[in-house]
C-alpha cells in the first residue's frame, strides 16, 4: 500500500505537474533522475556524472533538476566552507525533500530503517537511541547527543542536570 502511494505520487508529480508546466521532451528521464538524486542525497552535485549515468545531456540534467526543485521534490544546499576560496569551488549538495520518498526511491523499507546497525542510517543514529522507561516517558541511554549530559543528574560538563 505504502509503495503504491509513493509510486502514484511520483507519477502524478512528474507526469501531470511537471509535464503541464514544462516543455519536457524526455519525460521518461525524470523518474530515473529523481532516483539518482535520492541515491546522491547529501553528496556534492556532479552534473557530469548524472549525465553519463542517465545518458542524457548535461543541459537537460540541469533543466530537469530545476523542474524538480520547482515542484519541491528536491532541495539544493549551497556549498559552504569557512574558507571563502574553498566555498567558491565547492559544489552544492542535493537532497530529496521528503525522506519517506527518498527511502522508497532507494527501495528501503521500514524494516531496513529500524535495523540497529543499518548501513542506511549510519553511525550518527546508532549513538543516540531513545528508549521508554516503565512509566512511559522517553529517556535516553548513555550521553545525550551533543550535550555531554547524563540523565542521572551528574553532568560531565559541570552543569546541573535535571
Amino acid at each position: 500500500m505504502r509503495s503504491g502511494w509513493f509510486e502514484s505520487y511520483v507519477e502524478t508529480v512528474v507526469e501531470r505537474d511537471i509535464a503541464a508546466l514544462a516543455d519536457i521532451r524526455r519525460l521518461a528521464a525524470l523518474a530515473p533522475l529523481l532516483r539518482w538524486t535520492a541515491a546522491q542525497t547529501s553528496q556534492e552535485l556532479n552534473l557530469a556524472a548524472a549525465s553519463r549515468r542517465l545518458a542524457i545531456s548535461q543541459p537537460t540534467v540541469v533543466s530537469y533538476l530545476d523542474w524538480l526543485r520547482t515542484v519541491f521534490l528536491i532541495q539544493e544546499l549551497p556549498a559552504w566552507s569557512r574558507n571563502l576560496s574553498a566555498r567558491a569551488i565547492r559544489r552544492p549538495k542535493l537532497h530529496i525533500a521528503d525522506t519517506g520518498l527518498a527511502a522508497h526511491l532507494l527501495g528501503i523499507g521500514p524494516d531496513a530503517l529500524l535495523a540497529p546497525m543499518s548501513q542506511t542510517l549510519g553511525p550518527p543514529t546508532t549513538q543516540y537511541r531513545p528508549s521508554v522507561d516503565p512509566v512511559g516517558s522517553t529517556t535516553t541511554s548513555g550521553t545525550e547527543a551533543g550535550t555531554g549530559c547524563r540523565r542521572s543528574g551528574s553532568c560531565t560538563k559541570g552543569r546541573s542536570c535535571g
